[in-house]
């Protein structure tokens, strides 16, 4: 290797300190694998992953890894300074490889912090002469050494003339007024296959190779076949009829996940709705592929961490293309539907899949409105759509079904009233209030029985746990929401699960949480004593009571208890107070048997129309058609922003210095999700190091209770929910 090529970096020092030629080697050969999975011309993924970076090459991009930015310091990217050596190449592949260079950091256009190349021109900047000289070396000095790289890397380098280079930018301003002005409408697959590339090197650096093999290598999902008596789905036909979609609705322990699993033919991506359901999905199917060499990944804000005896680069690829099986949360499909950064990637990935959406359950306007559009989206780029709930309300069903092409193209499958008869487990009996618990919670526990206690929101039920604790010290306990730091959580959904779900280990125990348990968790209680919810949600919380399928003569009946709802708008957050009203006056009572063929019917009453919220102003994919010029994509996240989804963390202050000295591996484990509204609300200050988190006082926090909001809140008067 040449003195020039040993000495350019492609990272700082703190960031690896990669070499410019071995970082540009491993996206060319990652790039090039990705394009085989794909079906994209591998050779010119190839030229665009050895092209991507060499602008890196640049001194101002030399002098910056090392060296702190200063005001007088004018925007530098250095993947624009690769535009100029476009003349090596044919003019054939310009088009492909400018996409894939020119906005594999950046949107061309309405980058927030106006870097974009659209953008740099209207502002009149004259990036070229910052891009193309440096302060101590002029064009034809630096390229020298940059035509030495790719010579190296074995691309037929000759000198590029200053004219060349410049005629090289005028013809890429040209592109990209054309795209940006001409409002040519739809998505790059060529920056989308760079972006993955890129990401995936960045992340493995020299293992990068080892695991390129494994990129989209379908698994054999035949540990998931087989027949069982007690599962009625089991011995549902499952071969491909032609019909590409599925709808199956089936109650809790029917056996959806094996169902829908032998439904799919390639890579899958299998959804479901919280974090601790997803973490338990995975483990079961890596643990049954264990023995293939496929790629199982899990994918949410606390992977890393539930991962985290993983090797390192296990722990790297989890978000990362080309996985067999991706077990994720729907939230992290929607970026294809508001644009959002890097959702060429994902489609990339996600082109010709198998994608499961299980345990569809939660139905508010806006809800159904963001399921409407993801269906409408997966639909549209190819996908196979598998849908699976035990709680589907008619109205959104039949709209359901009529996206994905109506019964000739899925294919529908659901239990007889004889089957679902097989699956009454529960007892319904209502309290008038939570002073009532207290007797039957007594009962309960005198009886021996192991009993989950749900709330609706957090701070009731670590106010609830904080109150048992004194009146039952001497009964196991534990509390579990989703306001925990992420090595917290992780360790007690496996207390959970180890500690007081084992059917050897007998009662009584006390178990108290929010919705966080409602779905896909496979535990199993003896009673429940639950604030009203919504009647799907409920459903799903009931499932965790009385869950193990057992032959019919050991079947028994067990109680829950639901709690009368609210009477105004702000006491029934996070709910709408009409929906727990009519939840509530539709259940039986005094002991009465929930009966399973009865449901549907009660989820109609609850829901009896469809009354969808517009997204049309947040929605990028509409009619079946992108709608955001090539190589743009949206600023931030208004799925962010319309759930309030927990779209920022948190760090107690006691891992102030723990988080500070953590590698970025480990800095995720310290981290509390938060809802970014209720942190400025809090007028929290953040941490300068990592995520930059949001801090937390020390009395706000326990390892055993999580985070307690209000009293970061005392002060500013605002109630948190």
């Amino acid at each position: 290797m040449s003195t020039t090529t040993d000495q350019l970096q492609a990272k700082s020092p703190e960031n690896g300190g990669l070499l410019l030629s071995q970082h540009l080697l491993q996206v060319a050969e990652a790039a090039e694998a990705i394009a085989r999975g794909r079906g994209i011309d591998p050779e010119l993924a190839r030229l665009g992953g050895l092209l991507h970076d060499i602008g890196k090459a640049h001194p101002e991009f030399q002098r910056r890894l090392t060296q702190k930015r200063t005001p007088a310091d004018k925007p530098f990217r250095h993947e624009l300074a690769s535009l100029f050596f476009l003349p090596l190449f044919p003019q054939a592949q310009w088009e492909p490889l400018f996409d894939m260079v020119v906005a594999h950091h950046k949107s061309l256009a309405r980058d927030p912090s106006d870097f974009g190349l659209y953008d740099f021109d209207q502002m009149g900047e004259q990036f070229e002469k910052t891009h193309l000289d440096a302060p101590t070396q002029r064009w034809e000095e630096w390229s020298e050494s940059a035509l030495e790289v790719l010579v190296e890397l074995g691309i037929a380098g000759r000198p590029i003339s200053r004219a060349e280079a410049l005629a090289a930018l005028d013809w890429c301003l040209e592109r990209t007024y054309a795209l940006i002005e001409g409002r040519v409408l739809g998505w790059s697959p060529w920056k989308g296959l760079l972006v993955a590339a890129d990401h995936l090197a960045s992340a493995l650096m020299h293992q990068t190779g080892a695991n390129l093999p494994r990129l989209f290598r379908a698994a054999d999902l035949s540990p998931f076949a087989g027949t069982h008596p007690l599962y009625p789905l089991s011995g549902k036909e499952t071969a491909d009829d032609g019909k590409a979609h599925t709808l199956v609705t089936a109650p809790t322990g029917a056996g959806k996940t094996n169902y829908l699993l032998r439904r799919c033919r390639g890579q899958v991506f299998y959804t479901l709705p919280f974090q601790a359901s997803i973490n338990a999905m995975w483990r079961r199917i890596k643990e049954a592929l264990q023995e293939q060499e496929v790629d199982v990944r899990l994918l949410h804000g606390s992977s890393r961490v539930v991962a985290y005896q993983a090797r390192e680069e296990e722990k790297a690829l989890q978000d990362k293309v080309g996985a067999a099986v991706k077990v994720l949360t729907p939230h992290q499909l929607m970026g294809i539907v508001f644009a959002t950064r890097n959702y060429e990637s994902l489609l990339l990935d996600l082109q010709g899949a198998d994608v499961i959406l299980d345990e569809i359950h939660t139905y508010g306007a806006l809800t159904q409105a963001i399921l409407f559009r993801l269906v409408e989206a997966l639909h549209g780029i190819g996908c196979r759509v598998h849908v699976g709930t035990a709680t589907m309300p008619t109205a959104l069903y039949d709209q359901v079904l009529a996206l994905l092409g109506g019964p000739e193209m899925t294919r529908i499958t659901t239990l007889t009233e004889e089957e679902l008869d097989t699956y009454d487990r529960h007892t319904v009996h209502k309290l008038p209030d939570w002073e009532a618990v207290q007797t039957v919670l007594a009962e309960r526990l005198q009886a021996g029985d192991k009993v989950l206690i749900v709330r609706n929101r957090v701070k009731d039920a670590q106010q609830l746990y904080h109150d048992l604790q004194e009146q039952y010290p001497d009964i196991p306990k534990m509390l579990l929401h989703s306001r925990y730091r992420r090595m917290d959580r992780a360790e007690l959904e496996t207390k959970l699960k180890d500690k007081f779900d084992d059917d050897n280990r007998p009662g009584p125990c006390i178990v108290v949480a929010t919705q966080v348990v409602e779905v896909s968790l496979d535990i199993s209680f003896g009673c429940m004593i639950t604030d009203t919810a919504p009647i799907d949600a409920l459903v799903q919380r009931f499932g965790r009571v009385n869950r193990r399928r057992l032959p019919a003569a050991a079947r028994k009946l067990h109680p829950v208890y639901v709690v009368a709802p609210p009477t105004t708008k702000t006491a029934a957050r996070p709910y709408e107070v009409d929906v727990l009203q009519r939840t509530y006056a539709l259940l039986p009572d005094h002991g009465a048997v929930l009966r399973e063929r009865d449901l549907a019917g009660l989820i109609d009453v609850v829901y009896p129309t469809v009354e969808l919220t517009s997204l049309d102003g947040f929605a990028r994919f509409r009619d079946g058609q992108f709608l955001l010029p090539l190589l743009t994509h949206e600023p931030k996240s208004v799925l962010l922003d319309l759930l309030e989804i927990d779209s920022v963390t948190g760090v107690w202050l006691k891992d102030y210095d723990a988080y500070s000295r953590a590698s970025p591996d480990e800095r995720p484990r310290f981290e509390i999700p938060l809802n970014h509204r209720d942190a400025v609300r809090a007028k929290l200050r953040q941490h300068p190091h990592g995520n930059q988190p949001y801090l937390i006082d020390e009395q706000a926090y326990s390892e055993e209770t999580g985070l307690h909001m209000e009293r970061l809140m005392a002060e500013t008067g605002y109630e948190i929910f």
